[in-house]
């Protein structure tokens, strides 16, 4: 798979990286290519060429041979509308030939869907969970993109174990823990850890620490779990509702005249 990125995005603003997955390829292009040819020319055919293959995965931002960094050289960053799409591109191209070069893949920019985003610090409620993943006498919260398909798919059978200890130490830091559960059955928690605090002060420091922190090149975003309301009891009707007499007992009162 291609590895997780080291360091801090060094990126254009053009590509939108604090807000876009960006997609680096790699061991595109040399200096003596471009020395072949002055200017863009030659960058500027390949950023259409890499454009035209990748918008194949979905949507583009913007395509960028960023030839200054020193980081980047020889590098394409690609950015995308979303993450889906972004995603495929970096597992299909990661290790592609190009040119009897072997591209390899690294990931940059907030690999966290725009929508996603826009939700940070509203109110959300969640799917019901049992008791043993949110215990009722606990504060629970929900971290998001924390992890991605495509992790759960290479990390072996202990992923969402080693995933829970890795984070239950971390988040053990802000106070006492009751769980550290990942639910990859529930659609709705797809890249999330419910963590269950003792106390509700846990929970604040954690979600005043993490929220919006950057983890794998994603933002994590931390929200208090919000189990679905239960349903009231159905009301009585009529004059009972009131308080009053029930239409039985006016017509047991008619039938014992």
């Amino acid at each position: 798979p291609p590895p997780a990125p080291t360091g801090p995005p060094r990126l254009p603003a053009r590509l939108q990286a604090d807000r876009r997955p960006v997609v680096i390829l790699r061991h595109l292009y040399d200096a003596a290519q471009c020395a072949a040819r002055p200017g863009r020319c030659f960058l500027n055919e390949l950023e259409q060429e890499i454009g035209g293959e990748c918008g194949k995965y979905g949507a583009i931002v913007d395509v960028h041979a960023v030839e200054r960094d020193a980081d980047l050289a020889g590098s394409v960053a690609v950015s995308f509308e979303t993450v889906k799409a972004a995603e495929l591109c970096a597992g299909d191209m990661h290790g592609r030939w190009f040119d009897n070069v072997q591209i390899m893949v690294d990931r940059r920019g907030c690999w966290e869907d725009v929508a996603s985003l826009e939700q940070r610090g509203a109110a959300v409620q969640h799917p019901r969970l049992d008791d043993a993943v949110a215990p009722p006498d606990a504060v629970v919260s929900v971290i998001r993109n924390v992890y991605t398909a495509e992790e759960v798919r290479n990390g072996g059978p202990n992923f969402f174990a080693e995933l829970e200890r890795e984070f239950g130490a971390e988040c053990a830091k802000y106070g006492g823990l009751a769980s550290v559960r990942a639910v990859p059955s529930e659609p709705a928690l797809d890249g999330s850890l419910v963590v269950a605090f003792a106390a509700r002060e846990g929970f604040d420091a954690c979600q005043g620490d993490m929220d919006g922190r950057w983890f794998d090149f994603r933002r994590l975003r931390v929200e208090r779990y919000a189990p679905p309301a239960e349903c009231p009891d159905t009301p009585p009707r009529g004059a009972a509702a009131l308080g009053g007499p029930s239409l039985d007992d006016f017509f047991s009162s008619l039938g014992g005249t």
